[in-house]
């Protein structure tokens, strides 16, 4: 009797495999429209300007992340606005912030 060998569903190559193992925030713009979108969520309609300084892939042991650093300009009261630097650490893989920190630019 000939056996009927069944090919290893988990060695081989599948497009869902591929799509697990592809990173979600594949480069800067796309890195940049998920921080513009977190501080949107963050401020709300006191959001006035968002500008990017500089967006860098770095690792930390076996975590690896996107920095991305700026400058966002919140509205104040009637008039008045407020420019404060911001920092985002982002998770390739799966799309989410790991940490963000923002600090008001004294003038």
């Amino acid at each position: 009797m000939e056996e009927k060998r069944v090919p290893d569903v988990l060695a081989a190559e599948t497009p869902a495999r591929r799509a697990t193992e592809e990173k979600k925030v594949a480069d800067v713009p796309a890195a940049e429209m998920l921080v513009k979108r977190a501080m949107e969520t963050r401020y709300g309609n006191k959001l006035k300007n968002v500008s990017f300084r500089k967006c860098w892939y770095s690792a930390a042991g076996q975590q690896e992340f996107l920095d991305v650093e700026g400058a966002v300009d919140v509205k104040k009261g009637l008039m008045g606005k407020e420019t404060r630097n911001f920092r985002y650490q982002i998770d390739p893989k799966s799309g989410n912030i790991i940490g963000y920190e923002d600090n008001i630019l004294l003038k």
